[in-house]
């Protein structure tokens, strides 16, 4: 991880065709991502080189560069040698609707809506599974009041699951 950020921002602007070519930029959690005037005056090979960068993902007038866990120092440093004028990364006109995007953007609504039901469908099922060891196993009888509670939890995370997902699906949208 490169510790001198003031020289990684300075090497990521020049590879990116200097501060004149840079329109706006922000950050995620590992990625510096600047909104670029002209796509020709990227260095590709140079950015990837730099010390520091994990890597560099181009897409329309965006290049993302990859930093890590410590894109805020970066960001910092890059924000410091960037006209104060600068405006943040605003989107220009309606992206195309092409069938990537829209299948992107499915794909998205899912994963963000599903994933943070993972663990309750696990835990349901792990529930349920040590319930049926131990019926088959011969621990608890068929009408055991273990058995029953075990069952009742075990199945509560899927009796549940449509408000869980109606639920998820709110906070995502």
């Amino acid at each position: 991880m490169a510790k001198n950020y003031a020289a990684l921002a300075r090497s990521v602007i020049a590879a990116l065709g200097g501060v004149d070519n840079i329109s706006a930029v922000t950050h995620c959690m590992t990625r510096l991502r600047f909104v670029i005037k002209d796509d020709a005056l990227i260095d590709s090979p140079t950015l990837k080189t730099i010390p520091g960068v994990l890597g560099v993902v181009r897409s329309d007038n965006q290049c993302q560069v990859i930093i890590g866990n410590t894109v805020s120092q970066a960001f910092q440093e890059v924000v410091s040698l960037l006209p104060g004028d600068m405006q943040p990364a605003q989107p220009v006109g309606k992206p195309k609707l092409t069938l990537r995007r829209i299948g992107a953007g499915i794909l998205d609504a899912l994963i963000g809506t599903m994933s943070p039901l993972i663990p309750a469908i696990i835990g349901g099922s792990m529930v349920k599974l040590l319930a049926m060891i131990l019926e088959m196993s011969g621990v608890l009888t068929k009408g055991s009041p273990t058995l029953t509670i075990l069952n009742v939890i075990g199945d509560g995370a899927f009796f549940f699951l449509p408000l869980m997902v109606a639920a998820s699906a709110a906070i995502k949208f």
